[in-house]
């Protein structure tokens, strides 16, 4: 998922500290979600859809999905 979220935050121009700030995160909290270290929740998959004008399939693949429930 990080390299698809990732992707799209350099699309659209921001940086981290830009997308976790509209998000209500710490920059850190951020910068873990797009290396992997940790999902993002529901509402903020939500979220980053919005700010990146964009569905939430285009920025999580299906295997994280599975990873999840497994």
């Amino acid at each position: 998922m990080k390299n698809k979220i990732k992707a799209k935050r350099i699309e659209v121009g921001y940086k981290q500290y830009k997308v976790a700030e509209m998000l209500g995160i710490s920059t850190r909290h951020y910068a873990r979600i797009e290396n992997n270290e940790r999902y993002p929740t529901n509402e903020e998959l939500k979220q980053l859809s919005k700010i990146f004008k964009c569905k939430k399939s285009d920025i999580m693949n299906l295997e994280d999905v599975h990873g999840e429930l497994s």
